[in-house]
């Protein structure tokens, strides 16, 4: 297995946390990001010990300083970034419907969920095409799929979609320069954003994440996956 340096966001808890100690156990090198420092801190003096080969560094998506002061450090400190996971996201508009939901809802979703997603990759796309086989992967969901669009959570739906939809962009961008660009639902999983009532556990949630993150040369590429099987969009 090559060892590969992953990039992850929103990584201080939840699937971002396990996704990065599980590559980090398999040998990987894995770069923890997230907007909440203390948390990051503390997932820090848990890990540093345990695991040699990790780096934590503050990192809020929808802060374009907060970008562009990240990728100075990781630039000054790696000569590339073999995966990105852009796993940052948040969950809003629950119960409310499209018809009576506001603005700001829908833009607090898609600041978070689509365009944080879309310039992280922006600042960090010369970094991954330092890689002889960048990846980047999108944390997506089934609620954001057109075949599976259900009511409710408009803000959430509608972020997600659009995330799918750069997805696809940045596939056929990158796609003739070797970079991999795909979408992963990793189901309801029982996280602080899933519930306790989610049906699948962190574990399993996070292995179509890895599975994604490491893929072989000729791994898939465009599309959406749910634990490693294609969904449709």
């Amino acid at each position: 297995m090559k060892k590969r340096i992953i990039l992850i966001t929103g990584a201080n808890r939840g699937l971002g946390a396990a996704t990065g100690i599980k590559l980090s156990e398999q040998g990987h090198h894995v770069i923890f990001t997230a907007r909440n420092n203390h948390k990051l801190s503390i997932l820090k003096k848990q890990l540093s010990h345990q695991h040699s080969s990790v780096d934590f560094i503050p990192l809020d998506v929808t802060r374009p300083d907060s970008i562009i002061e990240a990728h100075h450090t990781i630039a000054n400190h790696y000569p590339q970034i073999d995966t990105l996971i852009n796993n940052a996201g948040i969950y809003t508009s629950g119960t409310v419907d499209i018809s009576t939901i506001n603005d700001q809802a829908i833009l607090e979703a898609f600041t978070t969920n689509t365009l944080g997603p879309l310039k992280i990759t922006q600042q960090f796309l010369p970094l991954i095409k330092q890689s002889p086989e960048g990846i980047i992967v999108n944390v997506s969901s089934g609620m954001g799929a057109i075949v599976e669009m259900d009511s409710g959570s408009p803000a959430y739906r509608i972020s997600k979609t659009a995330l799918n939809v750069t997805t696809k962009l940045l596939h056929h961008e990158l796609y003739e320069q070797g970079i991999k660009v795909n979408s992963v639902c990793p189901g309801w999983v029982r996280t602080e954003m899933g519930g306790p009532s989610a049906t699948l556990s962190i574990d399993e949630g996070i292995r179509g994440i890895i599975w994604a993150a490491t893929l072989k040369k000729k791994g898939p590429s465009g599309g959406f996956f749910r634990h490693g099987k294609p969904l449709q969009w």
